[in-house]
C-alpha cells in the first residue's frame, strides 16, 4: 500500500503571493509618519547632519513612500510610538523591551559608544566596570547595554539631548559621558577651540550596537512594509 503524503496547496500559495505583489507600499503608507531624535550626524533637521535620515529617506523613496521625519527628544519618540502619534523611528538600537512593541529592519548601520571625559579628569580606561560610583551622562530612554544598565553602582546623570550631556561635562556635573564615536568627533569638531582642549574621547569601545529602521507592531500591514 502506498504511503500518503499530504500535498501543500500550491494554488492557495500563488494567490497569496500575487495578493501581496499587487499591494504596493505606497498604497499601504500613504502617510508615514516618521520620528527622531536630534542626533547629528545621524539625525537631524540640518543638511549634512543626518546619514541615517537621509538613507531611510531614499529607501522610502525607492518604494514611492514620502515620509515626514519629526525631530524630537528621545524620550518623546518612544512616547509618540507607543501612543500612535508616530509610526517609525529612522534609527534605534534593538532591546527586549523595545522588542515588544516595534519591528525592526536588518542593520543598515553601526554605533560604537565610547566614553568621553575631560583632560582634567582622566583614567586608564578598560571596561566598564572603572565607572562605578563616577557620574556618568547618559541620555533618558538610551539604551547603553547590560554592563551599563545593570550596574546600580554607576550613577547615570539623564539628560533629554547629547548636547545638555555634554554640557553637564563640561560644568563638571557629570565625571563622564557616553555617546557614539562619530557623535563625539561630531560634537568635538564644531565646539571651539578651548572646549575642544578640554574633552578628551577614550578610544575603548563601552558597547557596540546596530542602528534599525523600526515600526510599530500595531501599524497596518507593518511587516508587509518592513
Amino acid at each position: 500500500m502506498k504511503k500518503i503524503t499530504e500535498k501543500p496547496d500550491i494554488n492557495s500559495a500563488i494567490i497569496l503571493i500575487c495578493a501581496l505583489l499587487l499591494v504596493s507600499p505606497k498604497s499601504i503608507a500613504a502617510d508615514l509618519k516618521l520620528v527622531a531624535d536630534n542626533w547629528p550626524p545621524f539625525t537631524s533637521d540640518k543638511p549634512g547632519q543626518r546619514i541615517a535620515a537621509d538613507l531611510v529617506e531614499k529607501a522610502l523613496e525607492r518604494s514611492e513612500i514620502a515620509a515626514k521625519i519629526n525631530i524630537t527628544q528621545w524620550k518623546d519618540v518612544l512616547d509618540g510610538i507607543k501612543t500612535n502619534k508616530y509610526d517609525a523611528i529612522v534609527g534605534a538600537w534593538k532591546n527586549f523591551e523595545r522588542d515588544q512593541f516595534l519591528l525592526f529592519s536588518r542593520p543598515y548601520l553601526e554605533n560604537r559608544i565610547m566614553l568621553v571625559g575631560r583632560t582634567d579628569n582622566k583614567i586608564n580606561f578598560n571596561d566598564a566596570t572603572q565607572l562605578t560610583n563616577k557620574k556618568i551622562g547618559v541620555v533618558e530612554g538610551y539604551a547603553y547595554g547590560e554592563a551599563i544598565a545593570n550596574n546600580a553602582k554607576i550613577i547615570k546623570v539623564k539628560s533629554p539631548t547629547v548636547t545638555e550631556s555634554l554640557k553637564k561635562l563640561l560644568d563638571k556635573e557629570v565625571d563622564f559621558i557616553l555617546t557614539d564615536s562619530i557623535v563625539a568627533q561630531s560634537m568635538k569638531q564644531h565646539l571651539p577651540q578651548d572646549i575642544k582642549n578640554q574633552l578628551l574621547i577614550y578610544t575603548k569601545v563601552v558597547v557596540t550596537h546596530s542602528l534599525h529602521f523600526a515600526i510599530r507592531k500595531n501599524y497596518p500591514n507593518a511587516k508587509v512594509l518592513l
